[in-house]
């Protein structure tokens, strides 16, 4: 699969809870944010994903903020 940045021209990264999306974010070249409190759950700290999100704009063209919860 050609890495994401090849194909959008953008460097991205992606904050989830999830480790299949983690494992789908890392197989297209972006990378994925350790950000205490993420989780995959009801108890996420959604206030510390979306800080530790616009912190990696600094140094990425994307972030992707993914949220679990809802599904649950």
């Amino acid at each position: 699969m050609p890495p994401f940045k090849q194909i959008y021209g953008l460097d991205g990264a992606m904050t989830s809870g999830v480790n299949l999306l983690q494992g789908l974010a890392r197989m297209v070249g972006m990378d994925t944010l350790d950000i205490p409190g993420v989780t995959d759950g009801l108890d996420n700290n959604y206030a510390a994903q979306a800080v530790g999100a616009l912190e990696a704009l600094e140094e990425h063209d994307l972030v992707v903020i993914h949220i679990e919860a809802p599904d649950e």
